[in-house]
């Protein structure tokens, strides 16, 4: 296929209707961890287990857990922000050079423009999520009637703490995580953009160094 019909076909897919869970569906794959993450997350999964076994079998866990909660809606509400604020730099960055050569260039079966824009939705989406997740969970804890769980068992609420603990910070480690892809994309796209520049500058200076010896010559 010429550039041309690359160009234009994957300009057809940016223009297909999708539903919003399509588009999640579509940027979750995007998420996917690697092999090295999974690891990563294991040792962290290892580090945490006594201290949050401590924070479950306490008789303020659900302080101790509050605690924890509002500390996480602090550092992701900041790394939103910063998230959001390269979202803007990367379509401040798209212009007609760099459309160009990220309508052209595929990772997998989509263009580069489609992969980052995907990419940066979703991890948006993710951030919004914990956020969301984090405000549910303060009003809860904060207004939970204690009378509907006297009768449950005292060691089965702590291991249903503990378990629950593991997970959210889990979820929160691999969020914070991610934003170390999000750094590197960004990096990718300001390559791609200089490469895009540089290339029109070498073209500019190779017609005007013809022009100049078409002169000569004359």
């Amino acid at each position: 296929m010429t550039k041309k019909e690359i160009m234009t076909d994957n300009l057809k897919d940016l223009t297909k209707e999708k539903s919003f869970n399509n588009i999640l569906c579509e940027g979750l794959k995007l998420l996917k961890p690697s092999r090295s993450r999974i690891i990563f997350m294991l040792i962290i999964l290892v580090i945490i287990i006594f201290p949050v076994f401590n924070i479950a079998f306490k008789k303020n866990t659900l302080e101790e857990f509050l605690s924890i909660i509002e500390l996480s809606n602090d550092v992701i509400k900041d790394l939103f922000g910063i998230i959001f604020t390269g979202y803007a730099l990367f379509q401040a960055l798209v212009g007609a050079n760099l459309l160009k050569q990220m309508l052209i260039s595929k990772i997998g079966k989509n263009s580069d423009f489609k992969t980052y824009n995907l990419y940066f939705f979703i991890i948006s989406i993710m951030y919004l999520f914990i956020i969301l997740l984090n405000f549910i969970l303060i009003i809860t804890l904060k207004n939970i009637d204690y009378s509907c769980i006297k009768n449950i068992n005292v060691t089965i609420i702590n291991i249903l703490a503990f378990i629950f603990i593991i997970v959210y910070i889990e979820i929160n480690v691999f969020a914070i995580f991610e934003t170390k892809s999000f750094v590197v994309n960004i990096y990718h796209c300001f390559n791609i953009s200089a490469l895009s520049e540089g290339i029109d500058m070498l073209k500019d200076d190779i017609e005007k160094s013809n022009d100049k010896n078409d002169k000569n010559d004359k």
